[in-house]
């Protein structure tokens, strides 16, 4: 009997490393190779001009939120940012985006009481409507659209708290 409860006891804390371990993964935000080749073309299709670069990418920030991204990817305005640094600051942006990326990954790592490290699409839209969450059905379809979701219709937590990321832009 106490041998159960000592196997429990560390299962759990087992479960707990995962979870504090996945959560520090997917706050480390990185641009895939799509992500990369969609960064460069509204780069060059703005000619390098920051703010047109950010609209191309739906990201519509003001000027104080422009230099706020720059300065926290170690980026100044002052010269004339190279495709590099963009592509820093944009990795910044998507990071600071939800102004408490934690509280985030921690609400998006309860959706897997298993840790499995994905939820299905399914279930993501059975909770949306549990919690009341008043985003829209073409929200939703327009979000999933933009999740790899695997052949057993389920998404990597990780790719959730980007696409939540983007779409709280």
């Amino acid at each position: 009997d106490v041998d159960c409860d000592d196997e429990r006891e560390i299962e759990q804390q087992q479960q707990q490393q995962q979870r504090k371990r996945r959560s520090r993964d997917m706050s480390e935000v990185k641009l895939d190779e799509e992500m990369v080749a969609v960064v460069e073309a509204a780069f060059n299709d703005s000619e390098g001009d920051v703010n047109a670069a950010f609209g191309k990418l739906g990201l519509v920030l003001d000027d104080a939120e422009v230099a706020r991204v720059c300065k926290s990817a170690g980026v100044s305005l002052e010269e004339a940012v190279t495709l590099e640094q963009f592509k820093s600051v944009v990795t910044a942006a998507l990071q600071g985006a939800t102004g408490d990326s934690d509280r985030l990954v921690e609400a998006v790592n309860a959706l897997d009481p298993d840790d499995t490290g994905s939820i299905s699409i399914k279930a993501l839209r059975h909770y949306m409507q549990d919690m009341g969450d008043p985003i829209a059905s073409e929200q939703m379809d327009t979000m999933v659209q933009s999740l790899e979701v695997d052949g057993d219709g389920n998404v990597k937590l990780n790719d959730l708290v980007l696409a939540i990321t983007r779409s709280a832009q």
